[in-house]
C-alpha cells in the first residue's frame, strides 16, 4: 500500500517537472500574442493532467484519490482541451474563464482531498493549503480585471 506522503511527494514532482517546462517556454518565448497564451495555457493544463493520471496509474491507483484525480487532472484536460481549441479567438475572457474554472474546481477537491486524510497525516495540512490557494487564484481570477 502506498502512503500518502509517497503519492504526495510523486504528485509534487508532477507538478514540479510540467511548470518547471512551461515555465521555460513563458520565459525565453515572448508571448505577445493572447492566443499563444491561450494555447500555451490549455498546453499546459493538458500536460499537467496526463502527468497526474500517469503518476496515479503507474502507483496502482490508490485508494482515496478519486475526488482529488477528478476534480483536479480530468478537469484540468478538460478545461484545457477547451482552451486550446478556442485559442485562436486570443479571447481574455477565455483565458479568465479557464484560470478560474480549473482553479475553483481543482482547489475544491484539493481541500476535500485534505480534509479526508487522518488527522495525524502531515500532508493533510499540505492538501488543505495547496486547495485554498488554488481556490484563491480562481477568486482572484474573477475578481481583479485584466
Amino acid at each position: 500500500m502506498i502512503s500518502v506522503r509517497d503519492a504526495s511527494v510523486r504528485i509534487y514532482w508532477a507538478t514540479a517537472v510540467a511548470s518547471s517546462i512551461f515555465a521555460l517556454i513563458t520565459i525565453f518565448t515572448r508571448i505577445e500574442d493572447a492566443s499563444f497564451g491561450l494555447a500555451l495555457w490549455g498546453l499546459f493544463l493538458v500536460v499537467l493532467g496526463i502527468a497526474h493520471t500517469v503518476v496515479l496509474v503507474a502507483m496502482g491507483r490508490p485508494a482515496g484519490w478519486w475526488t482529488w484525480w477528478f476534480g483536479h487532472s480530468v478537469w484540468g484536460v478538460l478545461v484545457g482541451s477547451v482552451t486550446l481549441w478556442f485559442s485562436p479567438s486570443a479571447s481574455v475572457a477565455l483565458l479568465l474563464w479557464s484560470i478560474a474554472v480549473w482553479s475553483v474546481v481543482g482547489g475544491s477537491t484539493s481541500i476535500v482531498h485534505g480534509l479526508r486524510q487522518d488527522s495525524a497525516t502531515p500532508a493533510r495540512s499540505d492538501w488543505t493549503i495547496l486547495g485554498a490557494g488554488t481556490l484563491l487564484l480562481g477568486f482572484v481570477a474573477v475578481i481583479v480585471p485584466p
